[in-house]
Formats: structure tokens, C-alpha cells, sequence
């Protein structure tokens, strides 16, 4: 050992992996009929855009979603928020809502995508704001396809 470095630890015994592992994760279900009618009617706003070549184009933008779910104070909009960011099916929902947002400012379907939702509080309610990340497909509705009953060939028999 040199002189003046610091001391390194010594050595220590392994021990085995524990058979389990445990994770608490608290998720909530409110009503999902408030949250549609609050989806129904929220305010929706996105900006983005694809970027790239025809062939290898990727969007990255964000939707905010901001729902009036009729609270009063800022302690109701904060617990609406709390309650809000541990419901994974209105979470799914706001990742569909920008999924489509997205879609149609790329003017082409999506591929997989990547999206990340932050919830807070907002005067009277709950802002849901999703960021996407996603490789946009060329667009193919107008082209023919191969019929599954016609040869390789491109003619049917008959």
C-alpha cells in the first residue's frame, strides 16, 4: 500500500440473494365514469413534430391535459392530483389522448411509443402532461396491397 492513500475496506463475505423481493406501490381506482366525462370535456393542447427523412422520421412532442374536476380549494386540486397520478387506467387514458394528438400532427401512424406522464394540480383541477417519443410509419393507406388469393404472379386464375 502506498503511503497516504486511503485505506481500502477489507474483505467481506458474500451472501446469498434473498429468494424475494418485496415492492409496495400504492395505485388507486376512482371513478372511471368522472374521468371520461372529465376527459370528455378537458382542454387539450399539443405542440411537436416529426423530424427526419420520409423514410426514418421520429416525433417527439408533448400534449397538456387539463381537467376541470370541480375543486375549490388548492388542497382538493392537490389531492385530486395525488389521487389522479396513482390511477393507471386514467394514466392510459391521457398516454391514448396524446398517442392520437401525436399521430395526427406527424400526418402518419406511430410505432411503438415511449411516453412519460407527470400529473399536478391546477386551478379547479388536474393537469396531466404527456411527453411522446415515437418512430412515425410511412403511411400506406393509399397503396394497393397483394391479395392473399392471387399467385405471386400478380394474376389469378381463371
Amino acid at each position: 500500500m502506498l503511503q497516504g492513500s486511503p485505506p481500502r475496506p477489507g474483505l467481506a463475505k458474500s451472501r446469498r440473494p434473498a429468494l424475494v423481493r418485496e415492492r409496495v406501490v400504492t395505485l388507486v381506482s376512482c371513478s372511471d365514469a368522472a374521468w371520461v366525462a372529465a376527459l370528455d370535456h378537458a382542454d387539450v393542447v399539443s405542440e411537436g413534430a416529426p423530424k427526419g427523412d420520409a423514410d426514418d422520421r421520429s416525433y417527439f412532442g408533448s400534449t397538456s391535459i387539463v381537467l376541470d374536476v370541480g375543486t375549490s380549494s388548492d388542497e382538493e386540486s392537490t389531492q385530486a392530483a395525488l389521487l389522479a397520478s396513482h390511477d393507471p387506467h386514467l394514466r392510459l387514458r391521457a398516454v391514448r389522448v396524446a398517442r392520437r394528438e401525436a399521430s395526427h400532427r406527424a400526418d402518419g401512424p406511430l410505432a411503438r411509443m415511449h411516453a412519460e406522464v407527470t400529473v399536478a394540480a391546477h386551478p379547479g383541477g388536474v393537469r396531466l402532461h404527456v411527453d411522446v417519443e415515437a418512430r412515425v410509419l410511412p403511411d400506406r393507406r393509399g397503396e394497393r396491397r397483394p391479395s392473399l388469393l392471387t399467385p405471386a404472379g400478380g394474376h389469378a386464375n381463371g
